[in-house]
């Protein structure tokens, strides 16, 4: 089973890199090691709150999927991430930096009903989305953040992370 929870933030500040973790830290994946992904693999998911996903996710490697983006120039951001959890799960993700934050929201939200439907021909469940948005006030950095945040449950050996002494070990007694 695939774990997932959808978090967002938005930060503003003097640079980049403060902006960037600001909103990571309102999104509450700041202090995490995440390993982002471009596609998410096919499967079932279970949605969960985030609280549950962090006790669930002790020793084991997360995975992130969608949108982290800071701009010095660009007076707004939004972004959204979404997840329709059919069998197999649909994932999608967008930001735009001119475009109403309802009008990401819809097109995310409305993107996998759509994606869903026309493979399925059945009526879609209602996904699962989160959205951030900033407006440039006084900081000259802003940044957003909307990630759905991935668990495997399995661990699949060729994913282990083996340390040397342990490839060693194992090659002496081979």
């Amino acid at each position: 089973m695939r774990y997932v929870c959808i978090t967002t933030g938005a930060g503003a500040w003097t640079n980049k890199a403060i902006s960037l973790h600001l909103a990571k830290k309102k999104a509450g994946i700041h202090n995490m090691d995440l390993e982002m992904i471009s596609s998410v693999p096919s499967g079932p998911v279970e949605i969960i709150q985030k609280s549950d996903l962090f006790k669930k996710a002790v020793g084991k490697t997360l995975k992130c999927f969608g949108i982290i983006e800071a701009s010095q120039t660009r007076q707004q951001l939004s972004a959204c991430v979404g997840v329709l959890p059919t069998n197999p799960a649909i994932f999608d993700c967008g930001w735009s930096d001119n475009k109403d934050p309802k009008y990401i929201l819809s097109s995310v939200g409305g993107g996998l009903i759509r994606t869903y439907e026309d493979g399925t021909k059945d009526q879609a469940v209602k996904p699962y989305v989160g959205d951030a948005s900033i407006k440039r006030r006084d900081k000259p950095w802003i940044a957003v953040c909307a990630v759905a945040i991935i668990l495997e449950d399995q661990v699949v050996p060729s994913d282990l992370d083996y340390d040397k002494k342990i490839l060693e070990s194992i090659q002496r007694f081979e």
